[in-house]
């Protein structure tokens, strides 16, 4: 009784985030469990029973305690940078896209002819992707708002399909990012300006970067909500 009230809440918790790992990376050659409650026999039989048919290899280390504090003093003295991160969720942003049977009506729209929809989830960034440091992953877009400034809202989304919308159910602005559109002598107001949008995930901060026809480049870094 004392285990099903004090562990097993603990240990259900893990088991779903081991499982969103596997979900997202697909392939896993081995599971080493690490940190203080890594010592744990009913953990470490918890986890083998429920992933021993998806994971060929789960172990933990004979000082599992000590393995996160090692970790950290060997990336210390080595002084090696982190290559590539894997996303654990979809990234997107705000859009506009042609308008398809089932879309809601409320956000349709006539626009050069034919009929789009609003709040469209532009996908960056899928779950498991690996991203490169200095990784830049790059749309086109259109903006008809000429010469108001760009307000591209980064999204996210933890589940395992796609969103169709930005407003879709589980889908949160995580930041956004304003870029100032360049002068375009003769432009006049709702001019439609084509810029190339490009996103680096890697580093340890977002930025975006926004290349128009002309050849001009203006960055930003992500404001957080």
């Amino acid at each position: 009784e004392m285990r099903e009230l004090v562990f097993d809440p603990v240990v259900n918790q893990v088991l779903g985030l081991i499982d969103g790992q596997l979900f997202q990376a697909q392939q896993c050659a081995a599971i080493f469990l690490v940190g203080g409650f890594g010592s744990s026999p009913y953990l470490h039989k918890r986890v083998q029973q429920e992933f021993e048919n998806r994971v060929p290899l789960i172990r933990y280390p004979p000082r599992p305690d000590l393995a996160v504090v090692r970790g950290a003093v060997y990336h210390g003295l080595t002084h090696q940078p982190i290559q590539a991160r894997v996303a654990r969720r979809w990234y997107g942003v705000d859009t506009t896209r042609l308008y398809k049977a089932g879309d809601p009506v409320e956000k349709k729209y006539m626009q050069d002819g034919k009929y789009r929809v609003r709040d469209g989830f532009s996908v960056f960034v899928r779950p498991g992707q690996s991203i490169s440091v200095n990784e830049c992953i790059s749309k086109k877009y259109v903006t008809h708002k000429y010469p108001e400034p760009l307000s591209s809202p980064l999204y996210v989304y933890n589940g395992e399909d796609q969103p169709d919308f930005v407003d879709s159910p589980g889908v949160q602005k995580l930041c956004d990012f304003t870029i100032p559109l360049p002068h375009m002598p003769g432009a006049a107001p709702g001019t439609p300006v084509v810029f190339t949008l490009k996103m680096y995930f890697g580093l340890t901060e977002l930025k975006a970067e926004a290349e128009f026809q002309n050849g001009e480049i203006i960055s930003t870094l992500c404001q957080f909500q």
